[in-house]
Parts: C-alpha cells; structure tokens; sequence
C-alpha cells in the first residue's frame, strides 16, 4: 500500500464533513500503524520516534518562523510565502511570494538572472526545475506521484544568488 495523501484540514468552520474526507484519513492511519517506524519516503521517523509527513503541517509547526513557506491549496496549486533575496551581495530584495503553481517533481526555486552588464536583474519568480543553479535558490524538493503532492522545505533565511563570469581581464 502506498502512502496515502491526508485529507485537507478545512480552515473555516465546518458544517458537514464528507464520508470520503474520513475514508482518506482511516487509510492514513491504517498506513501508518502498518509502517511504525515510516517508509523513509513519505513518512519520517524524527528524534524521539516522533513520525512526520514530508510536507505536511508538522513539517510547518518544526519551522514556525520559516521564510519561503510552501504551502498546497485546496485547488491542488503550491504557494509559496514572503522571503528576502540577496542577489550579488549587492542587491538585498523582500520577495512577497506566490500562488498557483502547478505542482511537479522537481525543485521549487527562487530564479532571478542578469539581464545587462549594468547590474539590472530580471524579476524574481518561483520555478520548479530539474536542478537547482547559480540563479535558481532552491526553496523546496518536490515530489509528485500520481495523486499525492509531497514536499522537502528547506530552511532558507535568504536566499543567495551568486553569478559570476570570467573577467576578460584577468585573461590578459
């Protein structure tokens, strides 16, 4: 049996609770009483022999004050909350977060690139890519397996990104 994606925690005040919304959290359990150390994909047994959900809001309550927050909605689209980037040790930017990005396996990253040989950046933006890069700060590793969206959050204060070229001059 594969790890079974939890039922979303309503947010708002709850009037009437679907039969499925407990059939999803019956297979949860069940899952977990059948894997009690965890599968070490999914499911993590942290110090202490407490369990965890990759993603899930454990993983939120162990970074309360965490930047970049990651985040699945109710439409099945990722956020990603508010963080500061450092682009060149130059340029310090509050990034204000985004919304509605269709999840894949991959690496969410905060990408910002140069755009002339003035100093000018492009527009920091959120993508999910095969493998981080000197302008891609990963933020999260996501994973996607069929119905089940999971993800790693990474502890990320700033984001850094560093791009450097060969100086022509020092090739003389």
């Amino acid at each position: 049996m594969n790890c079974p994606r939890l039922p979303t925690v309503p947010s708002g005040r709850v009037t009437q609770i679907d039969p499925s919304w407990f059939q999803r959290l019956n297979e949860c359990l069940q899952f977990a009483m059948t894997h009690p150390v965890g599968d070490g994909s999914t499911i993590f047994q942290d110090a202490g022999g407490t369990l965890r959900a990759a993603g899930g809001r454990d993983d939120l309550a162990a970074l309360p004050d965490s930047l970049f927050r990651v985040t699945l909605q109710e439409d099945g689209t990722l956020s990603v909350g508010p963080g500061f980037l450092n682009r060149n040790g130059l340029d310090f930017i509050s990034w204000p977060g985004a919304e509605g990005i269709t999840p894949k396996s991959g690496y969410l990253c905060i990408v910002s690139e140069p755009v002339d040989k003035m100093g000018n950046w492009s527009d920091p933006e959120i993508l999910i890519r095969d493998t981080p890069n000197q302008c891609a700060y990963p933020v999260a590793k996501i994973t996607v397996e069929g119905e089940s969206v999971s993800w790693e959050q990474y502890p990320v204060t700033v984001a850094q990104i560093i791009y450097s070229g060969r100086c022509p001059i020092a090739e003389l």
